[in-house]
């Protein structure tokens, strides 16, 4: 359920003293957010383990939560007076659900669990429409363009390399548009289990997890990153395919990739523990852009409406236990996206943020953490008002702002 934030008394007067500090600070790259620390969140407390994943649909209204509780939750995006309420479950899976994805038009979901299975759902009434068998967790799922496959991420188990799967939708597909969202017979029948795959391609390495896959543009490409810190491309229409190139993109594990605009792809960007985030081009793999926050960084998200990108991580959550912690690093971080500066940061999370990400219009930002809680960032005028004058006449002449 959605509950305000209550701050205590001592973070009241950290937050007063932010305000006082930022009103006598002048204001950074041309009057850039520096105080977004004011910020006030609702906190929704649906999982009862760690979050995994946070996910918008295009349009923005509906918003899908992760966790390793087993159902993934869906939410009704409500404005910022009303706060996001959650709309239901879906039940099915048998172990920790890690990653999900919902196609273009908001009618199919696909999730990935420890179960060792993918499933697919019809987003309006949680029906199954299918359940495909692997014979390894499943890390990572993303739908290719026109939602008529999606592609799979699978450990690397006892010396074997992991394993990138591309299922072929199509009959689950028609069977769902034949029969409509309440699903009927064939769409039911299609929930019957599967384990072929239209093309398995083997990772580059079997000492390294292949953490991230997703499709390039015009789905002619798969990117894939690892946990050894490797970025490659690969054919995803050749199984037999070797990487089509294939860098060192950072010194330890990659986390998270995130693009600048889901349809378009001419950039991503990419989360490490090695303490950077980088942006790529999507078709040369050429480095564009360094963050470096010195922290490990699990998620993150670049804004549609500005040029500024969101980090969020912290140290890993069996080491939280056994060492002393700084909060600040379970923080989340603004970054400006052409100057690489920090611009300001979002308190709350007490542990590890595993998941971060803009809404589809920019104007709010969610978190999930390793404490179990959602956290919904409505941007609002403390964050707004800190921007030039250029940038905020830019906006009102495209009516992204009123």
């Amino acid at each position: 359920r959605c509950l305000r934030d209550l701050y205590t008394f001592g973070q009241r007067c950290r937050v007063a003293c932010r305000r006082r500090s930022a009103r006598d600070t002048p204001p950074r790259l041309g009057g850039a957010c520096t105080v977004a620390t004011m910020v006030k969140p609702f906190i929704l407390n649906s999982h009862s383990r760690a979050l995994t994943d946070v996910r918008f649909n295009r349009d923005g209204d509906l918003m899908f939560t992760c966790a390793k509780d087993k159902r993934p939750v869906v939410w009704l995006v409500n404005d910022a007076d009303t706060g996001p309420e959650r709309v239901g479950t879906y039940d099915g899976h048998q172990g920790s659900i890690w990653h999900c994805d919902v196609s273009y038009d908001s009618r199919l979901l696909v999730t990935a669990a420890a179960d060792m299975t993918a499933k697919l759902w019809d987003v309006e009434t949680g029906k199954l429409l299918g359940t495909y068998k692997h014979d390894r967790p499943v890390r990572n799922v993303a739908f290719a363009h026109g939602q008529r496959s999606f592609v799979t991420c699978s450990d690397q188990v006892m010396g074997t390399p992991p394993v990138m799967r591309v299922f072929d939708i199509s009959q689950s597909a028609a069977a769902y548009g034949a029969h409509g969202a309440g699903g009927g017979a064939a769409a039911v029948a299609s929930a019957e289990s599967t384990s072929t795959p239209a093309v398995a391609i083997e990772g580059w390495s079997s000492a390294a997890r292949v953490t991230r896959a997703h499709f390039g543009p015009n789905n002619e490409s798969l990117i894939a990153t690892g946990s050894d810190g490797t970025l490659a491309l690969y054919d995803p229409r050749r199984a037999d395919a070797k990487a089509l190139q294939k860098i060192q993109a950072h010194g330890k594990s990659i986390r998270a990739i995130a693009f600048d605009d889901p349809v378009k792809q001419l950039c991503f960007m990419t989360a490490s523990t090695d303490t950077f985030a980088k942006i790529w081009d999507t078709r040369s793999l050429k480095l564009l852009k360094s963050f470096d926050t010195g922290r490990s960084i699990n998620c993150v998200s670049m804004s549609p409406l500005l040029d500024h990108v969101v980090l969020a991580g912290g140290q890993a959550a069996v080491d939280v236990a056994l060492t002393r912690v700084d909060p600040a690093q379970f923080h989340i971080r603004f970054y400006h996206k052409v100057h690489a500066e920090e611009l300001g940061q979002l308190s709350g999370h007490f542990g590890p943020v595993n998941a971060v990400t803009y809404s589809p219009d920019g104007r709010i930002v969610v978190s999930g953490g390793e404490d179990g809680y959602v956290r919904v960032h409505h941007l609002d005028a403390s964050y707004w008002d800190a921007l030039s004058d250029e940038t905020v006449e830019r906006l009102r002449y495209t009516g992204q702002l009123r």
